[in-house]
């Protein structure tokens, strides 16, 4: 990727209504906007919004590499990557979203009222229901089978669950966990995101020999399986974070491949969903349902007001490239 002549940035904060996950707190998060001169005439936008919870560097240590010239980060790569798409859409005076079918998602229920919730997402039009699970559950093991007993007796016909633990089990833990659900629940499981983490099994597998024989789960989850930030070679399924990584450029795959954003900016957000529309019309035999509806994590921002509606099916901001062009154009920006 060549240096782009000039890089300013946009601070902002984001604050959660809840705690987004299993590893974070409502404290607010910030991250900066992008606004990268590629040439005098070809400008475009992104967004860097790390999660330093689960591995990424801070957002100093990022600002520094950018700085730097240093751009081999995914999170910085993909941000670049992005914001010259969309500084050549904006120099032709296109939306990215042209002839694009925004893509189905699930809807992520807000932690700690799933059950309260879920109706309303119905009512939406949402038919998969996404749960942070121990987010869910304040620290509590029996509410989270609780948690999870309760949200599956409300499903109606069609509609599936997707479980993200984000690794905070143990491997231990969530074999405990698992043989504690019905198995009338665990068919309305769709995926499992992160049940553990990676490094959690391989200890398991040292203290138990037997267990490198076979892998020591029954099929019918293996099968559930989906990996995150935490993916092992057993686990089927892939979760792309479109904020730092592609889809697989395959026609053929083995695997099933779930696109999200990262609980973003709604900038990102915008391009996690024009990311995985453009994937589902490249390869239509791949039709998914992702993970890039608008969520209600965060207090409303005015680049949340500037998208058209909300649903499993959200509209995209209208404007060129990305979109949110006044709002871009009146934010003040400030040299790395």
């Amino acid at each position: 990727m060549e240096t782009p002549l000039k890089i300013r940035t946009h601070s902002y904060r984001l604050s959660p209504k809840t705690a987004p996950n299993a590893k974070s707190t409502v404290a607010e998060r910030e991250g900066r906007l992008l606004k990268v001169w590629w040439t005098p005439s070809l400008i475009g936008y992104g967004d860097l919004f790390p999660w330093p919870e689960f591995g990424d560097p801070s957002l100093m240590d990022l600002l520094s590499q950018l700085a730097e010239g240093d751009f081999s980060h995914p999170l910085v790569f993909k941000s670049l990557w992005r914001s010259r798409v969309d500084a050549l859409a904006r120099r032709r005076g296109r939306s990215l979203f042209e002839a694009l079918l925004p893509v189905e998602s699930h809807g992520l229920l807000p932690s700690g009222e799933e059950t309260r919730a879920l109706p309303f997402f119905r009512q939406q039009g949402f038919r998969v229901f996404k749960i942070k699970m121990p987010a869910a559950t304040q620290g509590n093991p029996e509410r989270l089978i609780f948690s999870l007993r309760e949200a599956g007796a409300l499903l109606q016909p069609g509609e599936k669950l997707r479980l993200d633990f984000n690794g905070a089990l143990s491997f231990e833990e969530f074999q405990k966990f698992s043989r504690e659900i019905p198995a009338s629940v665990w068919e309305r499981v769709d995926l499992m995101e992160d049940p553990w983490e990676r490094r959690d099994l391989q200890s398991d597998l040292q203290k138990n020999s037997s267990f490198s024989r076979e892998f020591p789960l029954p099929s019918f989850l293996q099968n559930k399986l989906a990996g995150d930030f935490f993916s092992d070679a057993h686990w089927p399924h892939q979760v792309i974070k479109t904020a730092r990584a592609f889809a697989p450029e395959k026609r053929h795959l083995s695997h099933r491949v779930v696109q999200t954003h990262s609980m973003d900016h709604p900038l990102g957000q915008a391009f996690a969903l024009w990311e995985a529309s453009l994937y589902e019309r490249t390869y239509p035999h791949r039709k998914e349902i992702h993970g890039v509806s608008r969520p209600s994590l965060y207090a409303s921002t005015d680049f949340d007001w500037a998208w058209e509606g909300a649903g499993p099916r959200p509209r995209p901001p209208r404007g060129t490239g990305i979109g949110f062009d006044e709002i871009l154009s009146s934010l003040r920006w400030e040299n790395l």
